[in-house]
């Protein structure tokens, strides 16, 4: 949740456009109110997310563990490694590998570089299904 992001950049008085101090007064008590308001903002995003666990499990569809999270460092060198092995996975083997769908590890391999395009890495994915 992005707005969630932000708001604690704020909040912890760092613009999150740049990532420099904001030159802001610091008012313990408007302080207190940010960081419980914050909180409860946590709590909702975990609501959220539970309940769209609940309706995927209801509707018999499974979620991916890591659906929405961030990406490591190290996920990237790993998926980079494996994806560029002689094994060459598919991106559903890499999906379930990860805890996330294929669109995301088609996506994470467009921002790592590895393709230029969307299109192009779902059509190596078609072609190494003919392997």
């Amino acid at each position: 949740m992005l707005e969630l992001e932000l708001l604690e950049a704020i909040c912890r008085g760092i613009d999150p456009r740049t990532g420099e101090t904001l030159d802001t007064p610091r008012e313990p008590g408007l302080d207190k109110k940010r960081v419980v308001y914050l909180a409860a903002l946590r709590r909702l995003k975990h609501q959220l997310s539970r309940a769209r666990q609940n309706q995927a499990l209801t509707e018999g569809e499974v979620n991916p563990i890591n659906i929405g999270m961030r990406w490591r460092e190290v996920d990237d060198q790993v998926l980079r490694t494996s994806w560029l092995s002689g094994a060459k996975p598919r991106l559903k083997v890499m999906a379930d590998t990860f805890g996330r769908t294929k669109g995301a590890i088609a996506a994470r391999l467009v921002k790592i570089g590895i393709y230029s395009t969307l299109e192009e890495a779902h059509a190596e994915d078609t072609a190494r299904q003919v392997d």
